[in-house]
């Protein structure tokens, strides 16, 4: 539950990086004049879309950790390693957006014009069904923080762990995402930028924590170590 809980509020924390790559979508679902209640329902339906979208993937992401499990060897496990790919994306996220150096993005990509028809025919659809459908859309664009949730998701080695895991990280997020759909000037571009540093420098530190977490310790590889030279003294 304490791991679930520090999911959500990461995902809460960098909320700032899921604004600056996909809010548009949730200001374009918030473009039209409309009451407030409607307008929230929608960034709830097209959020929940994403969620959905992330439970998915994270189910999958955590079946394979349970499947890539039966390969652990004594010196590290297949959790370790994935845990260790999650710190390290993490890290590059978080350097990239301080400046360090760059990554591609969506827009570098062209990946968002791509969809932009897609999410047009979604959106202009009657009824709620659309914004859920574009929402799962939403979810399967690349996305980095999304790819180092779903390397954490394998290491959890359970359907049922990557898919709790992912649904956190996703309402961790929804938020900050309702609100910028609710009101496009609510937070202001210096405040955003303001708000993305510190996300990057908490996803930075997030990303070392994973990787400390996920090396054996000193007595736990000295184990290790004992079980070989008992199996090859066996052999």
């Amino acid at each position: 539950m304490s791991e679930l809980f520090s999911v959500f509020i990461l995902g809460l924390l960098s909320s700032a990086h899921c604004l600056g790559m996909c809010g548009g979508f949730v200001v374009t679902i918030g473009a039209a004049r409309q009451p407030i209640g409607p307008l929230v329902a929608r960034q709830l339906v097209y959020s929940s879309g994403r969620i959905t979208t992330y439970a998915f993937m994270g189910a999958v992401a955590g079946f394979s950790g349970l499947y890539l499990s039966r390969y652990d060897s004594t010196l590290v496990t297949v959790q370790q390693v994935f845990s260790i790919v999650a710190g390290v994306m993490m890290l590059a996220i978080g350097a990239s957006v301080l400046g360090v150096f760059r990554l591609p993005g969506l827009k570098s990509l062209g990946v968002g014009s791509l969809f932009a028809p897609l999410f047009q025919q979604l959106l202009s659809a009657k009824g709620t069904h659309g914004f859920f459908l574009a929402g799962i859309a939403n979810g399967f664009l690349p996305c980095g923080l999304v790819y180092a949730f779903v390397a954490k998701a394998v290491a959890a080695g359970s359907m049922v762990g990557g898919l709790s895991l992912m649904i956190a990280f996703g309402l961790g997020t929804t938020p900050a995402m309702v609100a910028m759909g609710c009101s496009g000037q609510l937070i202001g571009h210096t405040a955003r930028h303001r708000i993305l540093r510190v996300a990057a420098c908490l996803v930075v530190f997030a990303g070392a924590v994973t990787i400390v977490r996920a090396i054996p310790s000193a007595g736990a590889c000295e184990h290790c170590r004992d079980e070989v030279a008992q199996v090859t003294a066996g052999s």
